[in-house]
């Protein structure tokens, strides 16, 4: 902390510094008096606390009265920003977050994300001692999120990071309805299609992998549902463009939309599988066929007027797209879809 003063109209006099902190009622003087004028750097100081400082001129006749009080706080410099933000997500709900330091020594690190297509920002509660941190926050499963990392340190706060795109994993489970075993769909999936093969749990029944009944489109009998490739890379890309266009939507009409109007396969499959256990294997492949044909002649879809699939919401299965700006741009392997 600088100091500055006029000289004292008397020649050949030195001067003593008297400081205190704002909080103490006893001065202390330097040992050894300012023997030039009219400038002193005081350093050892306590960044953050209020310090008053005070000035007497001295020769051997004695000491003068004492100057005015100036008060200060000393400050660290303003933080540096991090850079090189980066992250991904090892499991549901979870995020990895690593950042190249702040020049700045001494500084903390606040986290804040929201999911893609959010307006606001949300400010982690606890800041991150290092250059990277593993968090498990209220994450939404299965959407795009967007990262920021701020340094911070009592004199204030840095620019943030560029933003980092991480797409967090979705919880994947899948159950076996009691009416499907019951009226023999899982059965005859399981005989007909090779399910359990190669299956995993998609989102609340089982996603099968290796050919579907549907052709290019995936076929749901039961609890499973049959994708059209033996390549699970295919699938992973088709939910992460899905994120993506969801997000997009989230941008211009808000969550509600997001959820009601973006595409969600395994959403839309799992109703299939409740439809099944609530009408019946027979029946339901029975009307689901004549609501197709019917569909298909006054729309050209087999989908567009099929209740079943209406029921299962026409946006989750693709087979109607909302449109959105590509904020969040796709890539090439998104235009399959969208």
């Amino acid at each position: 902390m600088t100091l500055n003063w006029t000289k004292s109209p008397t020649p050949n006099v030195y001067y003593l510094v008297e400081y205190k902190t704002s909080t103490s009622s006893t001065w202390t003087k330097l040992k050894l008096p300012v023997t030039s004028c009219c400038t002193f750097v005081a350093g050892y100081l306590a960044n953050g606390t209020m310090y008053n400082f005070r000035l007497r001129a001295t020769n051997l006749a004695g000491d003068s009265a004492a100057s005015n009080t100036a008060s200060a706080k000393p400050m660290p410099p303003l933080p540096k920003a991090p850079s090189n933000l980066s992250g991904y997500s090892p499991s549901p709900s979870q995020v990895y977050l690593s950042w190249t330091p702040s020049a700045t020594p001494g500084v903390l690190y606040w986290m804040e994300y929201r999911t893609a297509g959010d307006s606001f920002w949300i400010r982690l509660p606890l800041p991150a001692t290092e250059d990277g941190a593993g968090l498990k926050y209220g994450f939404s499963d299965g959407e795009l999120h967007q990262f920021r990392v701020v340094a911070f340190n009592m004199a204030g706060e840095s620019p943030a990071t560029a933003v980092e795109l991480v797409l967090v994993e979705r919880a994947k489970y899948a159950y076996l309805r009691t009416a499907n075993q019951v009226n023999g769909a899982n059965a005859a999936a399981r005989k007909l299609y090779g399910a359990d093969s190669d299956c995993d749990p998609a989102l609340g029944s089982y996603v099968c992998y290796g050919g579907s009944p549907g052709g290019d489109q995936p076929a749901t009998l039961g609890d499973y549902f049959f994708y059209w490739t033996i390549n699970h890379a295919v699938y992973r890309n088709q939910l992460r463009c899905e994120a993506y266009k969801r997000a997009n939507i989230r941008l211009m009409s808000g969550r509600d939309a997001a959820y009601t109007l973006g595409p969600d396969l395994p959403r839309h499959e799992a109703v299939h599988s409740d439809q099944y256990a609530y009408y019946g294997m027979a029946f339901f492949l029975a009307d689901y066929y004549r609501q197709s044909r019917a569909s298909e002649d006054k729309t050209g879809s087999p989908a567009l007027d099929n209740k079943y699939e209406k029921q299962a919401n026409l946006y989750w299965g693709g087979y109607k797209v909302h449109p959105a700006p590509e904020y969040y741009s796709f890539d090439s392997d998104c235009s399959f879809w969208y």
